[in-house]
């Protein structure tokens, strides 16, 4: 019997599955994206808990927490086109993000927590094309797009004593949501509100329905917009 008539196929079917193998695992290895700039006091804690600091051509990987101080911010753009400006006093964890360079892939996702403090996000092909793939979640509401410029910020109540140090600690505790183009939502427990252009949602802390706010908060005044690289 000629052994190799069995050998060899079990062999080429044994190649064809450690290519398999490695493609999917460069899947699941690829960067959700790199950075462009950082300023000041910045940090990026991993999955497994190791802090480093980052600079411009590093990668921004899924399971980071990216952490800037009163000082700090960051910007990076996504791998799927997007762009992501992280501001002072700000805490967000990249928990989920999946691109395969096909726009219309339904398996894209792009799911952010923010801790405290604001981000601007200007999606890319998720948001554009798979807008139930992308959610940012916070300690008290989460929200979604219809495919937008945004930026998501969470207050936290200050402990008994403090003063306000920033305007974005002077705002009353919750989840805010500005819009400059395209549309998100708002959604907790007690309900959920659609923010157009030009507007601010909020859902307070401690619960009641997120409802659109008269005024834009000075905090948003004040923030930096994307730009250059500065550092």
């Amino acid at each position: 019997m000629n052994m190799h008539v069995y050998i060899l196929p079990t062999l080429r079917k044994l190649a064809a599955s450690l290519l398999l193998l490695a493609f999917t695992a460069g899947i699941a290895l690829a960067a959700a994206g790199k950075v462009q700039f950082t300023i000041g006091d910045v940090k990026i804690q991993d999955g497994k808990q190791a802090v480093r600091i980052p600079k411009k051509g590093d990668e921004i990987n899924a399971g980071d927490t990216l952490i800037t101080g009163g000082n700090g911010s960051l910007q990076g753009t996504l791998a799927d086109g997007g762009l992501l400006a992280v501001r002072p006093n700000t805490q967000m964890r990249i928990d989920d993000y999946a691109y395969s360079g096909k726009a219309d892939d339904k398996n894209n996702k792009s799911v952010f927590s923010l801790a405290k403090g604001t981000f601007r996000s200007i999606t890319g092909a998720i948001g554009q094309n798979n807008k139930e793939g992308y959610r940012v979640n916070t300690p008290g509401a989460t929200m979604g797009i219809r495919g937008t410029d945004h930026e998501p910020a969470v207050v936290l109540p200050l402990p008994p004593g403090q003063l306000p140090q920033t305007p974005l600690q002077a705002a009353p505790p919750g989840t805010y949501d500005r819009v400059n183009s395209g549309q998100t939502f708002i959604q907790n427990p007690d309900g959920l509100v659609t923010i157009g252009p030009n507007e601010v949602g909020f859902a307070p802390v401690g619960g009641g329905a997120p409802a659109i706010l008269p005024n834009v908060p000075s905090f948003y005044s004040s923030a930096p917009k994307p730009g250059a690289a500065k550092k």
